[in-house]
């Protein structure tokens, strides 16, 4: 098994990488940058681990690139990922996003991948309210801005690959990530809707945490190593998937003054200060349905109160 990572020094891409060296099994890691997280610097000189430079808009590239390392599985995270820059700069995120998941398809339908997982994102679903939820995979997509709308072209495409092609593939869209890897190196959201990583960069580093508005917001995220685990569960199946779209998350919102009581009972000494209401300039979602997957597969989300503990002894170590 030879596994290819786009966007393997990302923050999903780094985490998905780490789950298969632990392995043992050989790793393409193909992104523009080369930045290691710091559970990844035991396999920098890894021979398990091939760090490939490329620009996944150039086909031609990618698919020598799939030859030359005889590239079984593709784990496809690479993007860019921010739907309100998507407003400022539509033409750079739908180039980049739909032409990187198109190449990928295209590689994978010629080159006989025997399996790809793409990974989509909740943005795909656009902004429905709290009530209108959970949304499973069926559920209508209305982005609202030029990321989610990359994505869900790329979601609308995989199926008819799928279908005319019998190609191998599935997408998967995942809530909010925290977890090893946030904030090094510039890798994964840092910011209003990423509470658990501001929260913790603050008071493990002996800073107050102060916000004016945003207690009462909910927010659903995933564990970063949950997440990679099912990736690499979902890529490894004995039996192929037998949906395009799977739903990865927790299945669970949050307020943000409950995760904060979470945070301050494993760190006691912390000074956390969230005012009132919702976070200003961020609508509430609903939260997205996770049964598909957990049927099929047998998810199970590690509960919030360990996950963040986790994280913390990550962070302290």
């Amino acid at each position: 098994m030879s596994v290819m990572v786009t966007g393997a020094f990302g923050l999903l891409g780094s985490n998905v990488c780490f789950e298969f060296l632990k392995e043992n099994k050989k790793v393409v890691a193909y992104d523009l940058v080369c930045r290691y997280p710091k559970f990844l610097k035991p396999y920098e000189n890894d021979p398990n681990l091939i760090f490939v430079k490329g620009d996944l808009t150039d086909c031609w590239y990618l698919t020598e690139t799939i030859k030359k390392y005889d590239v079984t599985h593709i784990v496809h995270t690479a993007a860019l990922c921010d739907d309100p820059a998507s407003v400022k700069r539509p033409n750079q995120f739908l180039k980049t996003n739909i032409l990187a998941g198109l190449n990928i398809l295209e590689a994978a339908r010629h080159l006989n991948v025997r399996r790809a997982v793409l990974v989509s994102s909740r943005a795909a679903y656009g902004s429905y309210a709290p009530l209108e939820g959970p949304l499973n995979e069926g559920t209508f997509l209305q982005p609202i801005a030029f990321y989610g709308a990359a994505k869900a072209s790329v979601d609308l495409l995989l199926p008819l690959y799928r279908k005319h092609y019998g190609l191998d593939a599935v997408s998967v869209r995942p809530t909010g990530l925290f977890g090893p890897g946030q904030g090094e190196n510039g890798t994964g959201q840092t910011g209003p809707t990423a509470p658990i990583y501001n929260i913790l960069n603050h008071v493990l580093n002996g800073k107050p945490f102060r916000l004016d508005s945003g207690s009462e917001h909910y927010l659903e995220f995933v564990y970063i190593r949950d997440l990679a685990k099912w990736i690499k569960a979902i890529l490894e199946s004995p039996n192929p998937p037998k949906h395009p779209i799977y739903n990865l998350s927790s299945g669970i919102q949050y307020q943000i003054k409950e995760l904060a009581a979470i945070i301050k009972e494993f760190v006691p000494e912390a000074e956390i200060l969230i005012g009132p209401g919702t976070l200003r300039g961020f609508e509430l979602r609903a939260a997205l349905d996770i049964r598909r997957v957990q049927e099929e597969f047998g998810f199970v989300p590690t509960p919030i109160k360990e996950s963040i503990a986790e994280y913390i002894n990550y962070i302290r170590s």
